[in-house]
């Protein structure tokens, strides 16, 4: 059959032609994809797009791009990188009116995200995108349904950098994975994975699950070491400072609704470590080793609060008072100024993160009422606060070190929140006590506390300030107890100072007429201390009472009364006062002994060779720091008052620069105007040193001690004492000298070999 051969032969060249065709829209598919993409894109999604490489399999539905980019609106500048993406689509699915997506894996892509106020770099896409007026609306009574899935995603390797104009910040996230097991048409719940680090410091590793049609969703989480320095540019809308350091690390679990926000559930740990706020003249500020919550369960709706335990270790603040202000002041910023950054622009110019959680808060606190709270243990250790007051004619320095305050079962539904306190004070005395407090208004409350092994010495700028009197020696010990029912105040005050010593009183405007020397001589028993019991009432709903005040006022009539009425004096030991044996006393930058301790030292030197076996051992205690600062006015006022270098420590030099007062405003004046001094809030020492320079400073400062000792040993030698028989201990350790105030020699005694 001729004819049907040559009809088979037509149908095999028929097939084979289909076939042919076929392939070659197989092949040419992905080209033709890429071509259109690469040409046309901007017409589809508003930005140019460029792909590197595509493969499109219509047999499998597999789809594969390599190095894929969206560019900016200037069509130059990279928007988003992608260096692979893949799809795996159910072919059979889609022919059946159903869109599967079996798997999508997005690699190492990059997003890089810029902001300028309320500007963003894409928000051209999102004008593009909303433009809806050439799109017909859908016929929502006769179109189906559209079903769709997709399973398996996965991002990961990826990158967002973004960058913000005002205030000056750039942030780069890396490393991002994100596993998303299903988004589906017929399943509203969403559970994606995610990870992440920051380039500055910080990962973060979550999942959610979230349900888009009701808004409920739950969360947990861990972040660990989070650098806070990101919220650095944010902070200075606030405050003025140089720096901000510290991490903040959470492990926490979380219940809500998006829908409602501030109804949340949540439990879990939050921790900053290693917090340090720096100010603008470069002084640590304040800072905590770390601040942890442990947080049992906190739900808003319910008012419920409950915490295992809330611990801060190492806080450290630093307090200082000046003539014009506090510390502090200079930190504020004035509301409605520009960031002190000096960009331009208000605070309200962009969202500031600040402002976001303080409104959060607000909101919170105007929706809710925390009346329900507990704490099983709140804790704080190690604590630490100087305080430096330049108010006075000297500068005073306090130290609290070793703070410790706690509390345990810290309930809103006991009657008595119980507080433990202690801290060590300038290195020497201590501080210990509790409190009991009614939580349910703090309308009763019981303190009770001591303050032991205070050196006198150490409040000489306040007392010379108002007393005229500086203490050479003496500690004195504080027991208080403090009652408050009804609003009325009782209080036992306990005052005991041992082995008290006042010098000689100095002249001083400021200073109240107090004859305090008196006092203390006709106060003091037979061994030397002062006891003093003095009981404190009154009524705390008086606008005039303050107990302090009152406290004061009943200790200083006391020391007038006694300073009126005949005292006692005490015996002296051999050859003088038994003070005379124990201790030299000098003043700040003395280098020669004065008359009154060519005195002490001739009875020394008596004593010595009535008992020729025995040595005797000086120990020099001085604060250097202090006399250095001193070291540096007295250098300044010598400059201004055009003393030599040669006559800087001669006794009519010493006379005209002590009778010239630190606060003397035409020295302040002159100092003022010298060059590189600092302005405000800076006080006369560190303009002196400023004035002197430090090189110079330090070598003069150094030579003090040993020009002291070397005069102490001229003149025993002078009067007879071998120098084998004089011994000079090395001075103590820095943190021993620092309440010393004028320098002392401790005496002591040794056998001869």
């Amino acid at each position: 059959m001729p004819g049907f051969k040559k009809l088979k032969k037509i149908t095999a060249v028929i097939v084979l032609f289909l076939v042919a065709l076929l392939a070659v829209v197989l092949l040419s598919v992905s080209s033709i994809a890429r071509y259109m993409i690469n040409n046309y894109g901007k017409d589809y999604i508003g930005r140019k797009i460029y792909v590197e490489n595509l493969r499109i399999n219509l047999l499998n539905g597999k789809v594969s791009l390599r190095n894929v980019v969206l560019f900016e609106a200037d069509d130059q500048t990279h928007f988003v990188d992608i260096g692979s993406l893949q799809l795996n689509t159910s072919v059979p699915a889609i022919i059946r009116g159903s869109y599967e997506v079996t798997e999508v894996y997005v690699g190492e892509p990059v997003i890089r995200i810029s902001q300028d106020g309320y500007k963003f770099n894409f928000d051209d896409m999102i004008a593009f995108f909303s433009d809806t007026a050439s799109v017909p609306d859908p016929d929502t009574t006769s179109a189906e349904e559209l079903r769709y899935s997709v399973e398996n995603i996965l991002i990961e390797k990826g990158k967002i950098i973004y960058e913000n104009a005002m205030p000056r910040l750039r942030v780069e996230v890396d490393s991002i994975k994100i596993a998303l097991p299903l988004i589906s048409s017929h399943d509203p719940v969403l559970q994606p994975a995610i990870s992440f680090s920051l380039a500055s410091g910080g990962e973060a590793d979550l999942g959610i699950i979230y349900n888009s049609m009701n808004g409920d969703y739950t969360a947990s989480g861990e972040v660990k070491q989070l650098n806070l320095s990101l919220l650095y540019p944010y902070l200075h809308d606030y405050i003025y400072v140089n720096s901000l350091d510290g991490t903040f690390s959470a492990s926490l679990s979380l219940s809500g609704n998006a829908n409602r926000p501030s109804e949340i559930s949540a439990a879990g740990n939050l921790a900053l470590e290693n917090l340090a706020v720096v100010d603008t003249t470069g002084l640590l500020l304040a800072s905590a080793g770390r601040i942890a919550v442990a947080a049992d369960t906190i739900n808003t709706p319910r008012d419920f609060y409950y915490f295992s335990e809330i611990a801060i270790e190492r806080p450290f603040v630093r307090f200082a008072m000046y003539d014009d202000g506090y510390n502090f002041d200079r930190l504020l910023v004035p509301s409605a100024s520009a960031d002190s950054l000096g960009e331009v622009g208000a605070v309200e110019d962009y969202a500031n993160i600040f402002r976001m959680m303080a409104d959060y808060v607000s909101d919170y606190f105007r929706e809710y009422k925390i009346s329900n709270y507990k704490a099983n243990k709140v804790i704080l250790t190690q604590g630490e606060i100087i305080y430096t007051d330049y108010t006075l004619e000297d500068k005073f320095t306090y130290r609290l070190d070793s703070l410790e305050i706690i509390s345990e079962n810290l309930n809103s539904a006991s009657d008595r929140i119980n507080v433990k306190l202690s801290s060590r004070l300038n290195n020497k005395g201590s501080f210990s006590g509790t409190m009991a407090v009614n939580p349910d208004g703090f309308s009763e409350m019981e303190i009770l506390y001591s303050i032991r092994g205070i050196m006198l010495s150490d409040i000489n700028p306040y007392s010379v300030y108002y007393v005229a009197t500086p203490f050479i020696d003496g500690r004195f010990t504080f027991e208080n107890e403090i009652y408050i029912r009804d609003r009325q105040l009782k209080s036992e005050n306990r005052l005991v100072v041992e082995k008290v010593m006042a010098g000689a009183k100095v002249k001083n405007n400021t200073a109240m007429n107090i004859p305090v020397r008196l006092a203390i001589a006709i106060l003091r028993d037979l061994n030397g201390d002062i006891r003093l019991s003095v009981p404190v009432e009154g009524d705390l709903d008086d606008p005039d009472y303050k107990w302090g005040k009152a406290l004061w006022g009943v200790f200083k009539n006391l020391i007038i009364k006694a300073a009126v009425a005949p005292y006692r004096l005490m015996s002296g030991l051999f050859g003088g006062k038994e003070e005379d044996y124990q201790q030299l006393n000098m003043r700040m930058l003395q280098q020669e002994v004065s008359e009154t301790n060519q005195t002490q030292l001739l009875m020394l030197a008596e004593a010595l060779k009535s008992k020729p076996e025995l040595g005797i051992e000086l120990t020099q205690m001085f604060d250097a720091e202090a006399e250095k600062e001193l070291l540096a006015v007295y250098l300044a006022k010598a400059k201004f008052l055009q003393i030599a270098d040669s006559a800087l420590f001669g006794l009519s030099a010493t006379e005209k620069i002590s009778a010239l007062p630190n606060r003397d405003t035409t020295f302040n004046a002159w100092l003022n105007k010298q060059p590189g001094i600092a302005g405000s809030l800076t006080s006369v020492f560190e303009k002196s040193e400023q004035l002197v320079g430090r090189q110079k400073l330090s070598s003069l400062a150094l030579q003090l001690p040993d020009n002291r000792n070397n005069s102490i040993r001229a003149a025993l030698v002078a009067v007879g004492i071998s120098p084998e028989r004089i011994r000079f201990v090395p001075v103590a350790t820095s943190a021993e000298q620092q309440s010393t105030g004028n320098p002392v020699f401790k005496i002591g005694f040794f056998a001869l070999e």
